[in-house]
C-alpha cells in the first residue's frame, strides 16, 4: 500500500482486514484516505484516522451510521460509543448469520426498500433457522418487522 500510494490515481483505500498495526503504518506514511471496510470496526478505525465507512450494514442502518460518523467527527466519543454499541446487533444480523449481501437484501425487503430478497447464484436466500436468528438480532436492536 505504501508503494501504491505514490501512484497519482490511487487516493484512498477501503480496509477490511482488521490489521490495525499494518494499516496504522500506511496511514502514518501516506496521504491515502482510509475507509473502514469492516462495519463493526468503524469507531476504532476512525479513531486512528479513517475518514469514513464503505460497508454492507450501512444499507440497512444508514441513519445510525451517519450519526456514528458525525459523532466521531464532532469528537463526541460518548455518543459515538453509545451508537456503536447499539449497532452491534444489527451488524451481527447483517454480517455473521449468512453472507452479508444476502442478509442485507432480506432486511431491506423487511424494511420495504426492496420488493424481494432474491439473490443470484451461488448465493442463496436464508433458510428459516437463519431468518429466525437474524430477526432475533434485529429485535435486540429494537428493529422488528412483520
Amino acid at each position: 500500500m505504501i508503494s501504491l500510494a505514490r501512484h497519482p490515481n490511487i487516493v484512498a483505500v477501503k480496509d477490511a482486514k482488521a490489521d490495525f498495526m499494518d494499516s496504522s503504518r500506511v496511514m502514518a506514511e501516506t496521504d491515502l484516505y482510509f475507509y473502514s471496510g469492516d462495519d463493526g470496526l468503524t469507531l476504532p478505525w476512525m479513531s486512528l484516522g479513517a475518514v469514513g465507512l464503505v460497508g454492507v450494514t450501512t444499507h440497512v442502518a444508514t441513519r445510525r451510521f451517519r450519526e456514528l460518523i458525525d459523532a466521531i467527527n464532532a469528537n463526541d466519543l460518548e455518543t459515538a460509543r453509545k451508537i456503536n454499541f447499539e449497532l452491534l446487533p444489527v451488524i451481527r444480523a447483517t454480517m455473521t448469520r449468512v453472507q452479508g449481501a444476502v442478509a442485507a437484501k432480506q432486511i431491506l425487503k423487511w424494511q420495504g426498500v426492496l420488493p424481494n430478497s432474491i439473490v443470484r447464484l451461488p448465493l442463496v436466500e436464508p433458510d428459516e433457522a437463519e431468518i429466525v436468528t437474524i430477526r432475533e438480532d434485529l429485535a435486540e436492536a429494537g428493529l422488528v418487522f412483520p
